[in-house]
């Protein structure tokens, strides 16, 4: 009970520093506190339905991740909520901005490396994970430079550099089901935006919307 409690209460904390993170620039341009959360208050109804969907997706995510992978040590668990919950906001950036902030890449970074101490006080043979994650990061950024200098607009930079980032918590395993099965979603999106004449053949597809599903089948049905 404690430890479903515990992974609930991170999903909702990290709700709350989703919510910063999408009214980021507006927070920012703020001078006092007062202001800021106004500006936080203030967001428009786009911003508040997907403000829902972070909540649902978090929460969601914490309750399956005590249900169905009970058996993943419990920092396994709690990095597996903190990684969906940095994608969403990369998400609602690409949605909005066509572009995924680096703020939110370093953040990621940081964050991964904070994780390393619990990591040496309560994970076994952690030595090896740290080597196939780092080997994950290394692999990701050749794929993706291989890709990108045959097919310039197979995907943006911004993809890239999320994608290293999930590599260093996931490994090269993890990382390469989520990437599978972005690819099978984002693939089966834009043949039925094709039907409906949304898309043309040639468009590029936006990916950080079908990262987020991708890596929650990868982490449920792979094992990630």
């Amino acid at each position: 009970m404690h430890y479903y409690i515990g992974l609930i209460i991170e999903a909702l904390f990290l709700f709350f520093a989703d919510i910063v993170a999408i009214r980021y620039n507006e927070i920012k341009a703020e001078k006092t506190l007062r202001a800021k959360i106004q500006a936080v208050k203030g967001m428009g109804s786009k911003a508040r339905i997907y403000s829902a969907y972070m909540f649902v997706v978090l929460v969601a995510t914490a309750f399956l991740l005590v249900q169905y992978k009970g058996d993943n040590t419990i920092l396994m668990n709690v990095e597996r909520v903190y990684l969906i919950s940095l994608i969403l906001p990369a998400m609602f950036y690409d949605l909005r901005e066509e572009r995924i902030p680096n703020k939110l890449v370093v953040y990621g970074t940081i964050c991964r490396l904070m994780f390393i101490i619990p990591e040496m006080l309560l994970e076994d043979d952690i030595i090896m994970t740290w080597i196939m994650e780092s080997v994950a990061v290394v692999i990701m950024v050749f794929v993706a430079v291989a890709i990108l200098l045959i097919y310039e607009e197979a995907f943006g930079m911004g993809d890239v550099k999320l994608f290293a980032v999930m590599g260093a918590y996931l490994g090269i395993g993890g990382l390469f089901a989520a990437m599978f099965y972005t690819g099978i979603l984002s693939g089966i999106a834009s043949v039925f935006l094709i039907i409906l004449r949304r898309k043309k053949l040639k468009d590029t597809m936006k990916y950080a919307p079908f990262i987020v599903w991708g890596t929650i089948i990868a982490i449920f049905v792979f094992g990630a």
